[in-house]
């Protein structure tokens, strides 16, 4: 029962996470169509959405809504902004950004002559010097604070005011200051609690006249009743406690009845579901022991042939030959086996990405890297048209393996000898709006091209879907099932990306797929820079050196 519970409240934390992306998105999207005097507040309700989940995020837009909101002069939009980036501040305790920013709150409150958040400013930049511990900053804010109140003969905050300025005073051993505050403070506090006295006086005044007037009203109306009214009174009285009878009756007959059928209903429903979950226990272990003993057989077998090579020395060409096909046939068995394993865990719902920054440039070096050898064998030409500075937010590891999956598809269909297959990014992809067909900088698009025997428009919209079973013959006899272009589609729409394939009949093959990109406050902050200045000068730090290579 606990573990049912535990599985149905992570579900609804996926489905929160998932609800707050969608509407994310959907907020970015309408953002195109916005008028610049909307856009601040649009760009503060996406930061809001990702404030409790994901702060680099939310500073980074909360960054851009003010940003916006300044341009256009909208005040209270950029309080907001400025507002949330405070509260991330002093979540990562950067005390010299938050008071920055509450500086800023407050100049805009002032501007504004909203008295109650100005107070609430002077506040907060306080209570942010107080946890600098410097209490000499704060006793200057705190009184500019009281004056206001005092001003707009707010009792409850003079009270606050008068507190924490005797308090800071203390601190700072400043006893004068102690003896001065103290005695205002014990007026506020008898003010208080005659003005709470006297509301309380008033509260019970008006419940007693409103008490009178309702009795009065009763004994009016009950004076008033007709004959007819009692009688009516009566008889439904008399239906509703026969009403009542019954139904007690009917459920004490409905209990007596089928109550032990039902509790041995129930019991066979529990054995049975105990059983399936023996049974689906029992079916994890199995295959888990089946993946790990394939794994181990597969590398086991390419560890043994590596030996025999290498005792062997040189061998004939037709040996050669032959151990080169039974290595690539270990190769390709343990790619479709990974890629079978993938598929199955994304499927069920047990694939746990770990999203990240992902730093595509050097993915599709260590890629083409790693395929010279077969390029070299087969006479194909690579070429590397990556864009520097392109990062998405994704787990590396699942990207690498699409990546992998695209490249050991171009190499089946590309030409031996005059092939050639490029690797290419770009920043932004063709999103369909209201506005027509536009091109979102939100995402990160990478695409793998090969001039191979491309394909009709039918068979290139039956390519992600197993169920169709599409096989097509490549070079060397080599053949596609389409399992991988499977996995990269369930991959790639776990980071809420898309893939889809580009072919023409004799034209080539290009497969693209889009991720959500990584601004550069987000590859600053999710792992790319480790040592970033934790003092003042970290607002004028300069841009990420990696961005800039």
């Amino acid at each position: 029962m606990s573990g049912r519970i535990l599985l149905f409240l992570i579900f609804l934390v996926c489905s929160l996470h998932a609800w707050g992306n969608s509407k994310a998105d959907e907020l970015r999207k309408s953002m195109y169509a916005a008028p610049d005097t909307a856009k601040a507040v649009i760009l503060t309700s996406i930061a809001k959405l990702y404030q409790y989940e994901n702060a680099d995020s939310c500073m980074y837009y909360a960054q851009q809504a003010a940003e916006m909101a300044h341009r256009t002069q909208q005040d209270l939009a950029l309080a907001d902004a400025e507002t949330l980036m405070s509260q991330i501040a002093l979540e990562r305790k950067d005390y010299v950004r938050a008071t920055n920013h509450q500086r800023i709150i407050l100049e805009v409150t002032l501007r504004m002559r909203n008295w109650d958040m100005v107070m609430e400013s002077y506040n907060a930049i306080a209570q942010t010097w107080l946890l600098r511990d410097n209490y000499a900053e704060a006793v200057e804010y705190l009184k500019k604070g009281l004056e206001i109140a005092r001003e707009r003969n707010n009792l409850e905050l003079s009270k606050y005011y008068y507190q924490a300025l005797i308090d800071s005073y203390r601190k700072l051993r400043n006893m004068d200051a102690v003896c001065e505050y103290y005695p205002q403070l014990m007026e506020v506090n008898r003010k208080v609690d005659a003005e709470a006295y006297n509301n309380r006086i008033n509260a019970l005044q008006t419940e007693r006249e409103t008490l009178i007037t309702a009795a009065e009203d009763a004994k009016n109306r009950g004076q008033q009743r007709s004959p007819v009214l009692t009688v009516f009174d009566a008889i439904a009285s008399i239906w509703a406690a026969l009403a009542t009878v019954a139904l007690v009756a009917a459920i004490a007959w409905f209990c007596f009845r089928y109550k032990p059928g039902t509790a041995k209903a129930q019991k066979e429903m529990n054995d049975k579901a105990m059983a399936l979950d023996a049974l689906v226990k029992n079916q994890e272990s199995a295959f888990r022991f089946l993946t790990n003993h394939i794994y181990t057989s597969i590398n086991s077998l390419a560890q043994t042939i590596a030996l025999f090579e290498e005792e062997q020395g040189d061998l004939p060409v037709a040996m050669n030959s032959t151990l080169n096909r039974i290595n690539n046939s270990i190769f390709a068995l343990y790619g479709f086996f990974q890629n079978f394993t993938l598929l199955l865990q994304a499927q069920s719902g047990q694939l746990k990405p770990e999203p990240a920054t992902v730093n595509i440039p050097q993915l599709a070096a260590n890629l083409l890297a790693d395929y010279e050898d077969f390029a070299a064998a087969k006479e194909i030409q690579l070429a590397n048209e990556v864009q520097n500075n392109t990062f998405a937010i994704a787990d590396e590891r699942l990207v690498d393996v699409v990546l992998r999956n695209m490249m050991s598809n171009a190499f089946k269909y590309a030409p031996t000898g005059t092939g050639r297959i490029s690797v290419g990014t770009k920043v932004g992809t063709r999103v369909e709006t209201r506005e027509g067909i536009v091109e979102d900088p939100g995402f990160v698009e990478v695409w793998v091209t090969d001039d191979g025997i491309g394909l009709t428009p039918e068979q290139a919209g039956k390519l992600f879907d197993l169920t169709d079973n599409l096989a097509l013959p490549g070079d060397l006899d080599s053949k596609g099932y389409g399992i991988g272009l499977a996995v990269c589609k369930a991959v790639i729409e776990t980071f809420k990306g898309r893939i889809w394939a580009e072919t023409k009949p004799g034209e080539g093959f290009c497969i693209r797929f889009c991720l959500p990109g990584a601004k550069d406050a987000e590859v600053k902050t999710l792992g790319l820079i480790e040592n970033i200045q934790k003092t003042g000068s970290e607002q004028d730090a300069p841009d990420n050196h990696l961005l800039s290579e």
